[in-house]
């Protein structure tokens, strides 16, 4: 597979290789400096074990990193006891840092100043949430739009509490900013951009369930994250009384990876026209 685990260390590797220093946050970056340096970004959008994992790798490799969680997430449930747990997993004793990945509404104001309160409300609350798990000021967007990100590109800081904007000028555009957003690049494609005199400075952002569940696209992908979400979302269902007694350990492995592997079968197939029309375009 293209994306996997084995792939995302030695991509790591390499970028420290290369001399890099892996910044420990956004208040850790020295845009004054000559020396290389990186910010290591996951956003976690569906997964939180998959995150873990990411997390116990970066940790093994002495690497540190910053993970954004949602206040509102479809997936998880910031205010469960399986989330907490997991966010602390992440945290570690304080090799990671951990941030808001914040939402933004369907329909913006026509006023985007107001987004800010916004922003500052849900951080409030995500940190209030947490307690005492530890929510650094660091804000970044899910999925923003243009003229989100051009407003608010030279906001360095955002709201009363100075939080720090992952898009902000100084980590987006002075440096090189680079995401596998729906596998845009390959592990290769990644290591040609880390080369200190091209670009002494780079924001990564890298989303744990491409590169821990792992495929050769994005559909592939996709495939592979349903085993895990299954099993997530099975933490919840066991606590039914009935569902607990009739699966205890979950649905039998055997009918979870017959249902993964029918979705990956679709997902290629699919994916081969899919590319097939891109390829006429």
């Amino acid at each position: 597979m293209i994306y996997c685990p084995e792939s995302y260390i030695a991509l790591l590797e390499h970028i420290r290789s290369q001399g890099y220093r892996f910044a420990a946050g956004y208040h850790d970056w020295d845009s004054a400096s000559d020396e290389p340096q990186v910010i290591l970004r996951h956003d976690i959008d569906v997964s939180l074990g998959l995150a873990v994992r990411m997390a116990m790798l970066d940790r093994e490799l002495g690497i540190p990193s910053i993970f954004f969680a949602m206040l509102r997430s479809p997936h998880y449930n910031i205010y469960a006891t399986q989330t907490r747990a997991a966010l602390e997993m992440i945290v570690g004793s304080g090799e990671h840092r951990l941030g808001l990945h914040y939402t933004p509404p369907d329909k913006l104001p026509a006023d985007l100043a107001e987004v800010e309160s916004w922003v500052q409300a849900d951080w409030e609350e995500l940190y209030k949430a947490l307690l005492p798990i530890p929510v650094t000021p660091e804000v970044s967007w899910h999925r923003p739009t243009l003229s989100l990100l051009r407003h608010y590109c030279e906001r360095k800081f955002l709201g009363r509490a100075f939080l720090w904007n992952a898009y902000s000028q100084p980590y987006f555009l002075d440096a090189k900013f680079l995401s596998d957003s729906n596998c845009r690049y390959t592990d290769d494609e990644l290591r040609k951009f880390f080369d200190p005199t091209a670009n002494p400075r780079v924001q990564l952002l890298i989303h744990p369930l491409i590169w821990m569940a792992g495929g050769d696209n994005m559909l592939q992908v996709w495939a592979n994250v349903w085993p895990h979400l299954i099993r997530e979302q099975e933490v919840e269902l066991r606590e039914s009384r009935i569902y607990g007694a009739a699966f205890p350990c979950g649905i039998p492995d055997s009918i979870r990876d017959s249902f993964a592997q029918q979705v990956k079968r679709e997902a290629t197939k699919r994916w081969e026209a899919y590319s097939g029309r891109r390829s006429l375009d």
